[in-house]
């Protein structure tokens, strides 16, 4: 699985995929990918962590992730997070509009620039 790739929508993946996608990811962005992890559940958009399950928005990350080096600015992130989030939640009314994302964004963006700054940012098998 490339983990440049997008993941799909919900269903298409098998547990398996997912779950080689995330070892793909983590090695890739090392600190970044638990933190943004962590951002993701503290704002929990679509109220789905309940207060202890922080890997109720993995699948969600792992596209944000396969797409957060596209962005160049906090506002770019925002409408990467937000297309995933629809293409996520497509039925879901709670998705709401892109602005309810702007917070979360911009707690990604500052972690994900902040990750940069720290060189540990090249990919597997990059010299």
């Amino acid at each position: 699985m490339d983990p440049t790739q997008p993941m799909s929508p919900p269903g298409s993946d098998t547990k398996e995929e997912l779950e080689a996608h995330k070892a793909l990811l983590k090695g890739e962005f090392g600190p970044f990918f638990d933190e943004a992890l962590v951002i993701l559940f503290r704002h929990d958009p679509l109220d789905l962590g309940m207060g202890f399950n922080a890997d109720e928005y993995l699948p969600e990350l792992l596209t944000i992730l396969s797409r957060v080096r596209q962005a160049d600015s906090a506002q770019e992130l925002r409408r990467i997070v937000y297309e995933e989030f629809k293409k996520w939640f497509a039925e879901e009314e709670e998705v709401g509009t892109e602005d309810k994302y702007t917070a979360m964004a911009q707690e990604l963006w500052n972690a994900f620039q902040q990750w940069l700054k720290s060189g540990r940012h090249q990919r597997p098998g990059e010299a």
